[in-house]
This record gives C-alpha cells, sequence and structure tokens, in this order.
C-alpha cells in the first residue's frame, strides 16, 4: 500500500522518534550498567559485553575456543577492530587468550569463570527485563511486538542485503 508522501513523513518521523528513546535509554543506563558490584574495577563497554555474549553463544561449536577470525565474521566486524576489546576482556580477566596448541598461528579464546558468571548475571537481568514487558504489555501486545519486531528484522536484513 503506497502513502501520501506527507503522511508516510509522518509515520516515518513517529518511528524514528520511538528508535531514537532507545539509544537514549542504553546511553543512560550504560553510564552504570557495568560498573556496579564485585565487577566494579572493571567496568566494561558494551561491545565489550556484546563479545562476551558471543563467546557464550559459541561454546558449542568452539569447545577448545572460538579464534579471532571466527569472532569477529560471528559479531561481524573486521578482525582489528575487536582487538582492542579483547586486550581489555583479557586484562579484566573475562577472557582467556591462547594459541591453538595444532597450530601456533591461531590464537582462540575462552570465557573465564569470572567472564562466564557476568555474562549469566546479564543475561538474567536481560529475561527479567523482557518478562517485565510481557507482564506490562500482555499475551497479545507481546505476541504483536515479537511480530512486529521480527518483521522489521526481515525488512532491515533484505534491504542490507540488497545494497551489496
Amino acid at each position: 500500500m503506497k502513502l501520501d508522501d506527507n503522511i508516510e513523513d509522518l509515520y516515518a518521523q513517529r518511528l524514528i522518534k520511538a528508535f531514537v528513546q532507545f539509544k537514549r535509554i542504553r546511553l543512560e543506563e550504560n553510564e552504570n550498567e557495568f560498573s556496579n558490584g564485585e565487577f566494579e574495577k572493571f567496568p566494561l563497554k558494551h561491545s565489550e559485553v556484546m563479545i562476551l555474549f558471543a563467546i557464550k553463544e559459541t561454546e558449542n561449536d568452539y569447545p577448545d575456543g572460538i579464534n579471532v577470525s571466527d569472532l569477529s565474521t560471528f559479531v561481524r566486524v573486521k578482525p582489528p577492530s575487536i582487538t582492542p576489546a579483547i586486550t581489555t576482556l583479557e586484562k579484566s580477566d573475562m577472557i582467556l587468550r591462547f594459541t591453538d596448541p595444532t597450530d601456533r598461528r591461531i590464537i582462540r579464546l575462552k570465557l573465564t569463570t569470572k567472564g562466564n558468571a557476568l555474562v549469566v548475571k546479564h543475561m538474567d537481568h536481560f529475561v527479567a527485563h523482557i518478562k517485565g514487558l510481557v507482564t506490562y504489555l500482555g499475551p497479545e501486545k507481546s505476541t504483536t511486538l515479537a511480530d512486529l519486531m521480527n518483521e522489521v528484522y526481515n525488512f532491515i536484513s533484505t534491504n542490507t542485503k540488497q545494497k551489496k
């Protein structure tokens, strides 16, 4: 269905405002989100936490530890872009960086006990937020929201692939 350009602009502006609100929330939360409690000595950036989550998510596929190249592919960034984050995470005792015993050219990464605890803690926190959202919205609106988010993902994914 093609909308009048003025109406389409109004809807676009409303969506932009809605999306921008989430960016503001994330920036406000990140000021203290990863620097409290037992992890106070090692405040982490959002990108560093996302790397921890990626390492955790790939543990079953890489039981000996994921290599930097595969990790960068998984998180969709170039290896030099994640190297500083990996260094910070290693210094913070969140990950273990080691040379592959069968091929010394390969550097592997694994979560430490401390890194795993942080991922579990933040995953529990995230799940609690989502459950709170489901309680707030109710089952019908939660289902609608999930369906809409999947449609948005499909739209963005399809348009990104077409531009390449």
